[in-house]
C-alpha cells in the first residue's frame, strides 16, 4: 500500500516539473539572447566611444 502512495505521489510531481520546464527553458533562453544582445551593444558603445576619444 505504502509503494502505491508513493509512486501515485511521484507520479502527481511529475506534471508539474514537466510544466515548469516547459516554461522555464524558453525564458532562459529568451534572457541568454537578451542579455548577448546587452553585452553586444555595450561593445559596440564602447569601441565608438574610444574611437571617438582617439580622433
Amino acid at each position: 500500500m505504502v509503494d502505491r502512495i508513493r509512486q501515485a505521489f511521484g507520479w502527481a510531481l511529475v506534471v508539474p516539473v514537466l510544466w515548469v520546464s516547459t516554461i522555464v527553458y524558453p525564458v532562459m533562453g529568451l534572457g541568454y539572447f537578451l542579455v548577448l544582445g546587452v553585452v553586444d551593444t555595450i561593445g559596440h558603445v564602447a569601441r565608438r566611444w574610444r574611437a571617438h576619444r582617439e580622433s
